[in-house]
């Protein structure tokens, strides 16, 4: 059997919403899926600037 696993494209109001009240639990919820290896994930050259660059 071949396991599938979906890809997602983060872009930077994901990351985000791990620190928002409003979106935190299911955000948070998406990236223990994420570690737990249930979406492969990819962002852009642009995402990763914007959170290079993001205040703390």
């Amino acid at each position: 059997m071949i396991n599938k696993v979906t890809s997602l494209y983060l872009d930077t109001s994901i990351f985000g919403g791990y620190y928002d009240e409003i979106f935190m639990q299911d955000t948070r919820l998406l990236f223990e899926k994420i570690k737990a290896g249930k979406y492969k994930v990819f962002v852009s050259d642009t995402v990763e600037n914007e959170l290079e660059n993001a205040p703390e």
